[in-house]
């Protein structure tokens, strides 16, 4: 529409969550963002690049909104402030938001950071609940220096040549790439090399024999160097590892939910993982509901989109021709016995078990599935392995347990998990690897014999059948090893920083970051993001200072509990060390010493008492120790269900003990989980005992 023109609005005629459609003379559709984001794009540059964008209104509202903003990786970038709120003085122009760039220290290459929108939150019924455009952010490397990251192909017959792909970083005209055997012997600059962009090397590997072999990428600065980058074995070797085959399901609802990406993400990886130990694109049929291009050769890496008709064709036809062995990879939104694969289309247990049992009698190996998603354990026995066959069965969760996938996915059961097969390709090794990383409630279950079991403990079963992925590539590091962390402590109501640190580290190479693993108490997964604000898992802990201590406060201790702490250096070249552990609990009691003559404060919330419970709707009751009521901002009720995530609802703090509310947007005939909470003036949140509760039937108009 022209600056200045005038389109008489005749009618509105639909919304969705952020946007308005409405007909204006002439019959013209006009299409608006009822909260309006811009740019919906941002690019930043390490160390501490900023970036703003701007969230305005396109009427004024009749009572304030307030929209919390987060970031899908703190560890990539931060934004400030952590929340905006929107008036009747600022609608038109809105306000700024800065994005900021976080120095990780290590030669990674552009990353992607999103920042979430929260739902709105605002009395105007308008603006209530609609949940405004994120921003997605490159974040540009700035460490000097080269990289290398991956090679493929990886696998080559021995006294021919090999024409590689070599990805990385801080590649240009400069940039020379060698080979050297692994067991020993000369290095030899590799000819020709053809730089495609500073991320992309093509190279011809010479005629080489039998063996694993080094590349190392050398610039003016610096050098990197990856050890097993590739292997050469004679052709029946090589044609053993092409009947290894693997399928890899990224399931998903939609194309722009927050999940979804993150899934994507860790389907990547194991893509790469995959690509590392030898599979090829021949060999990994991969379902998406979008295209991509995985290793990025400009070529679409996704073989079909995630149907149950694609995949069982995947299963039942593509995996029986020539195959001795299948991996069998899924990842998405899971409910008990099923995985949404798509908008319209849900996988079962049993299902799958039937494709899988029928591969598994064309086949002469075993059949490794790994399932991670939300309740994956219930499909553990299930899948139970037919008589004499030889299967291997991964969850991520446990049967009645929520799958996370954080920080772009980087804090999941898959994206470690991958990462590790990446490095060792041993399957046992890489499932101890990935249980011990995960930062939030979640056991990840094996079944390691097939009986539709999972094993306690583990290690039992595995100390000598360790499964290899693969070529079984595998990189020995000298890790870094650290000496001393902060002791134990303690905190009370009040009390929400700690300071944290690591001491005494010894590395063969020198350190490029620390950090510290924040894992919450038990009930963190169930509480909103709206609740909890911008909390992230990670802190980086700067230095060394003075005493070679790398240190730093932790502001973010608001749940009552144990929080388990588990610290990591990383040296140059991305070598992590074993955690060393610590943990902050933080009391229900106030701090001591207490005032002369004061009867203690019992700090607990009352367990929901639900006063009516309708289709869609239920009104909760439930109250709060006097002695709190000057400490609290605000109380209210959170609840969940098993396919929905959290909802909230708030109201500031009277002078009565006893409260109630009305939860809305409810489905009906669902189970729900309530809890009450309160949330004090230092950012605490309280919870109280949980309450379940079930919505009754749908009213039929008479």
């Amino acid at each position: 529409m022209n600056s200045g023109a005038l389109v008489w609005l005749y009618s509105v005629w639909g919304t969705s969550q952020t946007d308005v459609f409405a007909v204006g003379g002439g019959g013209t559709i006009l299409h608006y963002a009822s909260i309006f984001v811009s740019p919906y794009s941002l690019e930043i540059r390490e160390p501490d690049g900023k970036a703003a964008f701007n969230v305005r209104l396109i009427t004024q509202p009749t009572a304030d909104v307030t929209i919390k903003l987060f970031t899908s990786n703190p560890s990539e970038c931060t934004v400030s402030p952590e929340s905006v709120t929107l008036n009747s003085s600022n609608w038109r122009d809105g306000i700024n938001a800065t994005v900021t760039a976080e120095y990780d220290g290590i030669i990674d290459g552009s990353q992607l950071c999103r920042v979430f929108t929260a739902k709105a939150e605002s009395g105007d019924p308008k603006y209530n609940g609609v949940n405004p455009a994120d921003v997605t952010v490159t974040v540009l490397d700035d460490s000097p220096g080269v990289a290398i990251f991956s090679v493929y192909p990886t696998y080559g017959i021995s006294g021919q040549p090999m024409t590689v792909t070599i990805k990385g970083a801080g590649f240009d005209t400069d940039t020379k790439a060698y080979m050297s055997p692994v067991a020993g012997g000369a290095e030899v600059q590799i000819t020709p090399l053809t730089l495609k962009d500073e991320n992309t090397l093509s190279a011809t590997i010479p005629a080489s024999s039998t063996g694993n072999y080094t590349i190392r990428v050398a610039g003016v600065s610096n050098s990197h160097e990856m050890i097993n980058a590739v292997s050469f074995a004679d052709a029946a070797v090589i044609s053993s590892q092409a009947r290894k085959k693997a399928i890899i399901v990224a399931g998903g609802p939609y194309l722009d939910n927050v999940l979804w990406k993150s899934v994507r993400k860790c389907a990547n990886r194991a893509y790469f993982a995959l690509y590392s130990q030898g599979y090829t694109d021949d060999s990994i049929h991969y379902l998406s509901v979008e295209p991509y291009d995985v290793n990025g050769d400009g070529i679409n890496d996704v073989d079909g989109y995630s149907s149950l008709s694609a995949l069982s064709y995947a299963i039942t036809t593509w995996a029986k021709n020539n195959t001795d062995e299948i991996l069998l990879y899924m990842a998405g939104i899971g409910e008990t016995g099923s995985l949404t694969l798509n908008d319209k289309e849900k996988l079962d247990a049993p299902t799958l078990a039937g494709w899988i049992n029928d591969l598994q009698a064309a086949i002469p190996g075993r059949i490794i599935v790994v399932y991670d998603a939300s309740m994956s354990g219930s499909f553990m026995p299930v899948l139970k392995a037919p008589a004499g066959k030889q299967r291997v069965v991964m969850t991520g969760t446990a049967p009645d347990q929520l799958a996370y996938f954080l920080n772009d996915g980087e804090l999941s059961f898959s994206y470690p998990l991958w990462s590790s097969i990446f490095y060792t390709g041993k399957v046992y090794q890489s499932y101890n690897t990935a249980k011990g990383s995960l930062v939030f409630a979640q056991t990840p279950m094996l079944d390691a014999d097939g009986d539709g079991l999972a094993d306690t403990p583990v290690r039992s079963k595995r100390e000598n059948t360790e499964i290899i992925i693969g070529r079984g590539r595998s990189i020995e590091t000298n890790q870094p090893i650290i000496g001393s962390v902060s002791p134990n402590q303690t905190l009370y109501l009040g009390q929400t920083g700690a300071g944290l640190y690591a001491g005494n580290i010894t590395a063969a190479n020198n350190i490029s970051r620390v950090e510290a693993r924040i894992y919450p108490p038990p009930g963190y997964e169930y509480c909103p993001k709206e609740l909890l604000g911008s909390v992230s898992p990670y802190l980086k802990l700067p230095g060394p200072d003075a005493e070679s201590k790398y240190k730093n406060t932790y502001s973010a201790f608001i749940l009552l509990g144990r929080y388990d702490i588990y610290v990591y250096a990383t040296d140059m070249k991305d070598y992590n060390s074993l955690p060393a552990q610590t943990f902050v609990s933080k009391s229900e009691s106030m701090p001591p010493p207490p005032v002369p003559d004061t009867p203690p404060c019992t700090v607990s919330i009352a367990a929901p008492e639900m006063i009516s419970v309708a289709g869609t709707m239920a009104v909760a009751k439930s109250s709060v120790p006097k002695c709190l009521l000057s400490l609290i901002a605000e109380r209210g009720f959170y609840w969940w269900s098993e396919t929905e995530a959290s909802g909230l609802v708030a109201a500031p703090v009277s002078e009565e003990e006893a409260y109630s509310l009305t939860v809305t947007g409810l489905k009906s005939l669902r189970t729900y989980t309530i809890r009450a909470y309160a949330k004090t003036k230092a950012g605490e949140i309280i919870a109280g005992e949980a309450t379940t509760f079930t919505t009754a039937a749908p009213r039929i108009p008479q």
